[in-house]
Formats: structure tokens, C-alpha cells, sequence
């Protein structure tokens, strides 16, 4: 017996003296772990550099591999189904037969782009976010002689019309990060500044940007509740 003292593994290696220097195992810096996962960026800075890429590799993987479309198709259907649909819990039964019919007759009315229906817009919600991890959706309020039943429109636009990069100081002294204006005295969202169309499209010869207040713009991500999120009422 020589006295001395080894710590070994579960399978009776000697574990270095320096793996075990720190109070956590995930912690050591050994020649396994030295370099692995040390940035300390935050998430938008980590995401800033590598969004288009994760974007664009995710929708390749859908356009090209069967296995990718059909897990795509498979989550809408989980999520949205036959379609998200409301029910009115008023104590007046006549204001509840009214909203429902004027729901009944607002349902194909409500594509600002005159694809689809507000169902097929939830599916559109629910792949837009599979395909890019994000979606958004912008409120048209139209004039209540516009002959609709609710002169109310929604326009579902990928996540591509926020521009990441686009972090400056606004005239009124709000800081815009990744295209989101931040009110300096409050800290909330106050403002989405937006590419009039997809930066994508390459018949496209200027891009513009334009400013939407916050409560005109729904900001859509898999961390919401469905429910909340895809119905837009």
C-alpha cells in the first residue's frame, strides 16, 4: 500500500486532477469539453448570424425530403385540424346568434389577399411558423362602407419582412432592435418596421420598409398558445 488516493470513473479510470477542479461536471475544461459551448452571446445575438441560414436549410429540407414535408403537414394538422373555431359565451343568446351568423358570413371575406378563408389562414399560420419559426400577421381595417360584413381583413406574411439586421436609433429616440421598436421609457414593443414585400423576390427591384403600430401586427411563434395565438379574436 502505497497511501496514495486515485478518484476513478464508473469504470475505474482515473479521472484528472483538472476535470475535477470545477464544482460542476458540465463546467470542466478537458480535452473533450475545452472549447465546446463556451459563447456567453445572448439569444439574438447568437440567432442574428445564423437566422437565414437555419431559415433556408429548414425549407429545403421541406421542398426536398418527403420525411420533412410530412412532419410539417403532420403538426398543422395537429395544431389547426378542421380549423380553430370560436364560441360565444355571452349572457345574451341573441348577441351570441348575431356575432355567430356575422362570423358565418366574415369567414371568406377575411383574406386581405383573397386566397382563403380564415381557417385556411391558420393552416398558412401554422406552416408559415414550421417553415421559418416565426409568422406574422397584419390587421387591415377597412372602411365600414366597404360592403363587408366586418371591415376587417388579415394579411399572414413570413418572418423574411422583419429585418434582423436592422438595428439603429429611431428620429423619436427609440431604439429599434431587429427591426422591433423598443419605447425608451417603457421598454415595450411599440412598433414593427417591416419590408413592404418579401426581400426574397427577385422581381423586385427597390425594397421599402414601412412602420406598423404594435397592436396592428401579430408577432407569431411556436412558444404561444396555439389557441390564443391562431385565433386571431
Amino acid at each position: 500500500m502505497t497511501g496514495y488516493l486515485s478518484i476513478v470513473d464508473a469504470s475505474g479510470n482515473p479521472i484528472p486532477v483538472s476535470a475535477i477542479s470545477q464544482e460542476y461536471e458540465g463546467a470542466t475544461t478537458g480535452r473533450r469539453m475545452g472549447q465546446w459551448g463556451l459563447s456567453s452571446s445572448g439569444p439574438n445575438t447568437g440567432m442574428l448570424n445564423n437566422l437565414s441560414s437555419l431559415r433556408s436549410r429548414q425549407r429545403e429540407l421541406v421542398r426536398n425530403n418527403p420525411l420533412a414535408g410530412g412532419g410539417v403537414d403532420s403538426i398543422v394538422a395537429n395544431m389547426i385540424g378542421s380549423g380553430i373555431k370560436p364560441r360565444w359565451r355571452t349572457d345574451d343568446s341573441d348577441l351570441n346568434e348575431r356575432l355567430q351568423d356575422l362570423w358565418q358570413d366574415s369567414i371568406d371575406e377575411m383574406d386581405a389577399d383573397e386566397v382563403c378563408n380564415f381557417y385556411g389562414l391558420q393552416e398558412m399560420v401554422a406552416r408559415t411558423m414550421c417553415n421559418g419559426g416565426e409568422a406574422l400577421a397584419q390587421f387591415c381595417h377597412l372602411s365600414p362602407y366597404a360592403g363587408m360584413a366586418v371591415p376587417l381583413q388579415i394579411r399572414v406574411m413570413e418572418a423574411d419582412h422583419l429585418d434582423e439586421a436592422y438595428s439603429t436609433v429611431a428620429d423619436n429616440g427609440n431604439e429599434i432592435r431587429m427591426g422591433i421598436e423598443i419605447d425608451r421609457q417603457t421598454g415595450k414593443r411599440t412598433a414593427y418596421h417591416l419590408w413592404k414585400n418579401h426581400p426574397g423576390e427577385a422581381f423586385l427591384s427597390v425594397l421599402q420598409k414601412s412602420c406598423f403600430p404594435w397592436d396592428n401586427i401579430i408577432y407569431l411563434a411556436p412558444d404561444f398558445c396555439c389557441l390564443r395565438v391562431l385565433s386571431f379574436f
